[in-house]
């Protein structure tokens, strides 16, 4: 939660836009949507930042300029996109330590998305889930150092790009180094879990599919919910289904 002024209020296409002299929303950007939650009790719907670096909320009712509005951020849906934003970064620092290979794309929708430059076999992303969930249940610090350009040379990172004022660099000991803008856990062990859902190999690509925390407990609870389901129909024990199942098509 936050005070800040409302520099400006506008009418918009869906409601209006409100600028604030300062927030704790986040804008989509960087692979990670924005922000929901209330100023004055008023929806905030969605948060972007345009070219200027103004930050835009978008709410359904107008708000007095000059007045100072209480901001209130849905913390389940932000803490909810941290857990899976710091799972991602331990995913992809062991992918890139292990194989060399550099994440080229990040999406945060129904499932995390990260697409890799290079083969995975299942083997490969087995044994990168079993280190990624040793990393979290280790309960690291996830460090932020924040570097001027003259400095960023000192670090060994991913995502090295030309920036010209202050570069973010998230660093989580052993496992990732990386330049990043969005949010993330304070500790490792914040993170709980990290399920590998799927993978998806094309050309030389492999996208992999995955969830971390409140994310991937919901996901392996429903899981075990249709499995508890299906062991009842076949009269099978949950481990031995499979066997069930092999049993019923032979019949």
């Amino acid at each position: 939660e936050f005070d800040a002024k409302v520099i400006r209020c506008t009418a918009c296409k869906n409601g209006f836009d409100v600028v604030l002299e300062d927030t704790a929303f986040y804008p989509e950007g960087g692979g990670q949507p924005f922000d929901t939650g209330t100023l004055n009790g008023v929806e905030v719907f969605d948060v972007q930042r345009d070219q200027q670096d103004v930050i835009h909320h978008y709410v359904k009712e107008a708000l007095d300029e000059g007045k100072v509005v209480h901001g209130v951020i849905d913390w389940n849906r932000r803490f909810d996109f941290m857990q899976n934003h710091s799972g991602e970064h331990i995913i992809s620092g062991l992918i890139h330590k292990h194989f060399g290979y550099e994440n080229v794309g990040f999406h945060m929708g129904e499932y995390i998305c990260a697409d890799f430059n290079g083969n995975l076999t299942e083997e490969n992303i087995e044994e990168v889930e079993r280190r990624v969930n040793q990393a979290i249940w280790t309960n690291l610090c996830v460090q932020e150092i924040l570097c001027s350009p003259s400095e960023t040379a000192r670090y060994d990172y991913r995502s090295k790009i030309s920036i010209e004022g202050t570069t973010r660099i998230i660093s989580i000991d052993g496992y990732d180094m990386c330049a990043c803008c969005g949010m993330h856990v304070k500790n490792t062990g914040e993170i709980g879990i990290c399920k590998v859902i799927n993978f998806e190999k094309s050309r030389n690509k492999t996208r992999v599919f995955l969830l971390s925390g409140r994310r991937a407990f919901a996901y392996l609870s429903h899981i075990h919910q249709e499995n508890s389901s299906i062991s009842k129909l076949l009269s099978a024990k949950p481990l031995e289904i499979s066997a069930a199942v092999s049993h019923l098509q032979q019949r």
